[in-house]
């Protein structure tokens, strides 16, 4: 079994390795957007299925799949969201009741399998700079922070449905269903 070696650290260059028989091989990573992960998680989006597909192979092909932190911030939120509009406010008392004392737990197993199935990219100072020196290419300050995570862990491509994304950066971004993977 391969071992995946984390290292996100101001020190190194910020791209993976992965261990091989006997020579590192750089790791290949992909970062996912939040809208990938929230239709991934929730299976409700409109490209839940060509989403799925890209994770399948991705697993299939070796290939890291990371999120910022903020990203799993934002699938905790969507999931929470969900999820109490489904069954906190319902009609039925038990519905009601048991949306209470269920919710919470779905919402930690939730983060917890987001935390074990992607690599966790944090957002630091370094990345807010980057972000801000964006700003003449592509506006938003929050999607530059993907930007500049993807390209502090050497990610080789960025996987979203933003459109704008996709036009400002297109060597980067692209969605799921077009970004090539090795073994493809």
């Amino acid at each position: 079994m391969i071992r995946w070696v984390r290292i996100i650290s101001p020190i190194c260059s910020g791209a993976g390795l992965r261990q091989g028989s006997s020579v590192m091989q750089r790791e290949t990573i992909v970062l996912c957007d939040s809208n990938i992960l929230i239709d991934q998680a929730l299976d409700c989006g409109p490209w839940s299925s060509r989403i799925a597909a890209f994770m399948e192979r991705a697993v299939a092909n070796d290939v890291t799949i990371a999120a910022t932190s903020l990203a799993i911030k934002d699938l905790s939120y969507a999931v929470h969201c969900v999820m109490k509009r489904r069954w906190l406010h319902s009609e039925s008392v038990v519905e009601s009741a048991t949306a209470k004392k269920v919710i919470p737990g779905v919402l930690r197993h939730t983060l917890h399998s987001a935390i074990e199935l992607y690599k966790i990219v944090p957002i630091g100072e370094s990345e807010c700079q980057r972000a801000m020196a964006l700003e003449s290419r592509h506006s938003d300050f929050e999607d530059n922070l993907i930007i500049a995570a993807g390209e502090s862990i050497g990610a080789v491509r960025i996987a979203t449905y933003d459109e704008q994304l996709i036009k400002h950066f297109p060597d980067l971004c692209a969605k799921p269903e077009d970004i090539a993977l090795p073994g493809d």
